[in-house]
């Protein structure tokens, strides 16, 4: 079949929200839902987890890092241990610590409270099209790398 260029980002991808602050988790589902995305909400650390695993199709997971239950951290060890969803930790303290510990627990991305909820959905889109780009296999990223793989393109210069 012929293979579209449709960016992935357009079909409804589910992202789940962790975040005590209910104020911190209405805003940010209000920019992704205006943004095309179907969001799943979650207060505590425990029922991220919970509802990570319910769901079973959730394409992101943005993740407080300090919540009651299991925190951000730990959330982000548990998705990873069962699915290589992107994870973007939010976290209002914006110390080296913080930032080192969620690379190391599984993070792909870290953003400092107060944000902008225009960036914060700029860097979901881009984390899910990275994450495409992996799911559809090794065999176009290899492909890529060869010049005749490369889309036809017309030319325009007939000068020579």
């Amino acid at each position: 079949g012929v293979q579209t260029c449709a960016l992935p980002i357009l079909s409804m991808k589910k992202i789940l929200i962790a975040d005590d602050e209910a104020r911190i988790r209405r805003l940010v589902c209000d920019f992704l839902k205006n943004a095309g995305f179907e969001t799943v909400e979650a207060a505590d650390g425990n029922e991220a987890i919970e509802k990570f695993l319910e769901c079973g199709d959730i394409d992101l997971v943005i993740c407080d890092i300090m919540m009651p239950g299991a925190d951000g951290w730990e959330v982000c060890k548990r998705i990873r241990k069962s699915a290589d969803v992107p994870i973007l930790m939010l976290t209002a303290r914006s110390q080296e610590f913080d930032e080192l510990m969620s690379f190391e627990s599984g993070a792909d991305d870290f953003v400092t409270k107060p944000f902008s909820p225009v960036v914060l959905v700029k860097r979901v889109q881009a984390l899910l099209k990275r994450s495409e780009g992996k799911k559809s296999g090794e065999r176009r990223y290899h492909q890529a790398g060869r010049p005749d793989a490369r889309p036809a393109r017309p030319h325009r210069h007939r000068s020579e």
